[in-house]
């Protein structure tokens, strides 16, 4: 016995081919290789690494509170205080990584990154607060960013 359902072609007019469950759609890959016609890649994807959780124990601490002036509140919850830490190496890394080819890139994505907060969050800041939270990330740059911008 073959199979026909292989070999057979499924004839349907434009509009008449089932689409799936909207819940599934976020499983389909139609931008994947097989949709761009490029080689699908061979190499599996690593697993990001490990990171320790350090206590750090000097006077110098890599992270640093900036209580607000102006509390707000973003998606419900209530901020009184931004807490800015620097960044691990792959989480430069990461960074780095997502950055288009020309390299370019809005500071205040990296700062959200160090507070935990999106970048417009940041820009919306009132002063006093919006200073001081940027001075802290500033900061906690890494060198080589701080020297490309200089």
């Amino acid at each position: 016995m073959t199979d026909t359902a292989a070999t057979t072609p499924i004839v349907v007019k434009d509009g008449e081919i089932p689409l799936p469950p909207r819940e599934m759609w976020g499983e389909l890959a139609n931008d994947g290789p097989a949709a761009t016609g490029e080689p699908a890649a061979t190499a599996p994807k690593q697993a990001a690494p490990s990171v320790a959780a350090l206590e750090f124990v000097g006077e110098k601490k890599p992270i640093r509170t900036i209580v607000l002036d102006y509390p707000f509140r973003w998606n419900g919850v209530e901020v009184t205080e931004i807490v800015v830490r620097r960044l691990t190496t792959p989480q430069v890394g990461a960074f780095m990584e997502s950055l288009p080819e020309d390299r370019t890139y809005d500071r205040f994505d990296l700062y959200g990154l160090m507070c935990g907060l999106p970048a417009a969050v940041l820009r919306a800041l009132p002063e006093p607060d919006g200073p001081e939270v940027v001075g802290a990330c500033f900061d906690f740059l890494p060198r080589g960013l701080v020297e490309a911008s200089d």
